[in-house]
């Protein structure tokens, strides 16, 4: 009798044993934490995408150089486009990590009018690019917030608003006391498209939120693109 118990036990073991082994070694059951696969997605891309900025670069000022013009234009908008994915994956792995409480802002005071200000001084060159006017109107409200992430959400925006807008156009960018608003003509005629998901407005809700605040999108005319941002009071 004594036998046949320990005979079982001994059994019962083995198969406890093989269970966690066959756990171990069976594929697929291994999980990255996905704000640890959004670092290293971030981390291998910017280096490649770094790369290409860098020879990008350098072909254009031998370029220039040589007054060889007829690429330039071309190399230019590469590296444009470039320089925005780099940003598209920074802020994606951010978004990733404000979701799981990886990424903490770091709140102090600051004036989101001159945030604002800052942006759109950065966008102007752009605007006058794309034959677009920049009107800019703030307060000097000031309020709790993380600066370089608030004022990451606001250049974002207020690129994707640019590039939405009509050549020839008027783009508003407001702050009001606890309300940030960007509203841009698009001549589109659609407004499901204007208010579609993106990875601007996806990045801009989750660092909103991040802040105590939220982000949206809507046309409240059929060629009406406006972005709102909210702020903790």
């Amino acid at each position: 009798m004594v036998t046949r118990v320990r005979s079982e036990r001994s059994r019962s073991d083995l198969a406890r044993r093989a269970k966690a082994l066959r756990g171990r070694d069976t594929p697929g059951e291994y999980r990255l934490p996905s704000e640890g696969l959004s670092g290293l997605l971030a981390h291998d891309l910017k280096t490649s995408l770094a790369s290409i900025s860098m020879n990008l670069d350098f072909v254009i000022s031998e370029l220039g150089a040589s007054r060889s013009h007829a690429v330039a234009p071309a190399l230019e908008d590469c590296k444009q486009a470039n320089a925005r994915v780099i940003r598209i994956v920074s802020d994606m792995a951010d978004a990733a990590r404000l979701a799981v409480g990886d990424y903490r802002p770091i709140l102090a005071e600051v004036c989101p009018g001159h945030l604002v200000e800052s942006a759109v001084r950065a966008a102007t060159s752009e605007g006058e690019t794309r034959d677009i006017r920049i009107v800019v109107s703030t307060d000097a409200m000031r309020t709790l917030a993380d600066a370089e992430l608030l004022s990451r959400v606001v250049d974002r925006l207020l690129e994707r608003a640019l590039r939405q807008a009509r050549p020839g156009t008027r783009l508003d960018v407001e702050q009001k006391r606890c309300t940030i608003s960007i509203r841009a003509s698009t001549g589109s005629g659609s407004g499901s498209e204007l208010t579609a998901q993106s990875l601007t407005l996806h990045f801009a809700r989750a660092a909103m939120a991040a802040l105590g605040g939220e982000a949206s999108v809507e046309s409240p005319e059929s060629d009406v693109l406006l972005y709102r941002l909210t702020l903790a009071g």
